[in-house]
């Protein structure tokens, strides 16, 4: 075995995964009082306390959801079926359950990593054959806002670009964050209807402005703009994995985990090797590898220069 060279291999995995039931609660999760909870949160560390647990998230450009397909080895049999949920149930409560993602190097004061994703979920069980008890979430963010009718938004008179996507923000049940870069201009007595994720699609649209609902974030930007002004550089020292590769849109590059990249930033890559991926890039899209026991702890970004990189939303 190499010796580790790179303190940033050397540090600690920290992540976390939270299960939250929409009724009932779990058996194994009883509060002070003795009473259960309907939230569950496994800590899947790197330390031999710790659960093991393998995530893949994926965050796609457009109109696409972000996924994650999680697996948990080791849950109580009760957790499992507690949790378990089949795409067969009737569609108004198909995503009720919600799982949150968290990840990093470093936790807060309630031993929690950074979130880094949150969905609702669309199926979830085990397999009780294998000794290993592996348990499986299949879970989209975004999806049940998409199907919740919000009001009619209707002003009078004259309303700023930015005050108008943030009232529209606030209609979701889920207290979205607001996150704008470089919103300006007015407009006079708009009208949208449908579910606030519709509503905020059509007026990002009408006004020349793009969307993406990342977890629990909404980023707004002008079309062709990135969503956020935070230029990230990538490098073998600094986080890089390999060789940039070019492809037929742009750049594919992989580097160790990160939970401060964001959708939309812009990436500077500096490579020995493949010099023609050097330059500012902005991520199209992305994906997370995460084992706290396994090998990978890892992102892989798709970059796009310019004229390809944020689509309209619509």
């Amino acid at each position: 075995m190499s010796l580790q060279t790179n303190a940033t291999e050397m540090l600690t995995r920290y992540m976390a995964i939270r299960l939250i039931l929409d009724e009932g609660a779990f058996p194994s999760a009883p509060t002070a009082d003795g009473t259960t909870q309907n939230v569950k949160t496994i800590f899947c560390n790197s330390d031999r306390n710790s659960l093991t647990a393998e995530v893949n998230i994926t965050l796609a450009s457009g109109l696409e959801p972000n996924s994650a397909y999680i697996t948990i080895y080791g849950m109580t049999a009760d957790d499992c079926n507690q949790f378990s949920r089949f795409n067969q149930l009737f569609p108004a409560q198909l995503y009720a359950n919600t799982v949150e993602v968290y990840a990093g190097y470093t936790v807060d004061s309630n031993n929690m990593p950074p979130l880094i994703f949150q969905g609702q979920v669309y199926r979830a069980g085990t397999d009780f054959s294998n000794t290993n008890r592996p348990f499986i979430i299949e879970s989209y963010s975004g999806i049940y806002n998409q199907n919740l009718v919000a009001s009619a938004t209707n002003p009078s008179g004259d309303i700023p670009l930015n005050t108008l996507f943030q009232g529209i923000v606030q209609k979701s049940p889920d207290n979205i964050i607001y996150n704008s870069n470089n919103v300006i201009g007015t407009t006079n007595c708009p009208l949208y209807m449908g579910s606030w994720i519709a509503q905020l699609q059509s007026a990002c649209n009408d006004y020349g402005y793009q969307m993406k609902l990342v977890n629990n974030a909404v980023y707004i930007s002008p079309k062709g703009t990135p969503y956020v002004n935070d230029i990230l550089t990538l490098s073998m020292d600094n986080g890089m994995l390999g060789s940039p590769m070019l492809v037929e849109l742009g750049v594919d590059v992989r580097c160790r985990f990160n939970p401060a990249i964001k959708f939309g930033q812009q990436i500077n890559i500096q490579s020995m090797y493949q010099s023609k991926a050097n330059g500012t890039w902005w991520i199209n899209g992305y994906s997370h590898t995460l084992q706290n026991r396994g090998a990978k702890w890892e992102s892989k970004l798709k970059l796009n220069p310019t004229k390809f990189n944020l689509p309209v939303a619509g």
